[in-house]
């Protein structure tokens, strides 16, 4: 009876355990909306790009994701970092992440998307992450060229 019990549990674990929960608050899924909309950029690792008057460069990336051909108990998470310099030099690191939380105090929960507003001078901007490729391959563990698809918007 236990062991049936435990494999059940363990089942369950395995079956549910990758799903993505929507937990975007309506104001995410509008920044998403119009990010995919006004046309986020997919930038490549320490290729600056200048985006809704930033300069923005890619510094790394960092992908625990469950891989597409795999089942996991755990979705892991793909984390991004990002340098912004202003037009007047003002420059700050943020890193953003799509999947499960970080540790503090950089969780904001689960994130189909991440979403944060950012303060450069006394000028606010909101980015919006919306993507990390390639997903995670397990034939593939070390992709040469991991991208992330960002926007940024000037308040």
């Amino acid at each position: 009876m236990m062991k049936s019990r435990f494999l059940f549990v363990l089942l369950l674990g395995l079956a549910f355990g990758c799903a993505r929960p929507e937990l975007l608050s309506p104001e995410e899924e509008e920044a998403l909306r119009q990010a995919r909309s006004k046309g986020a950029t997919l930038l490549t690792v320490n290729q600056p790009t200048l985006l809704g008057g930033l300069l923005v460069n890619l510094l790394a990336i960092g992908d625990s994701r469950c891989p597409e051909d795999v089942v996991c108990i755990w979705y892991g998470y793909a984390a991004a970092t990002f340098q912004l310099t202003d037009a007047q030099g003002v420059s700050m690191s943020q890193q953003l992440y799509l999947g499960n939380p970080l540790p503090a105090p950089n969780n904001r929960g689960f994130r189909e998307a991440d979403t944060v507003v950012v303060h450069l001078g006394n000028k606010p901007y909101r980015l919006v992450l919306s993507e990390v490729q390639p997903y995670p391959n397990f034939n593939n563990p070390s992709p040469t060229k991991q991208k992330a698809m960002l926007s940024v918007q000037a308040l």
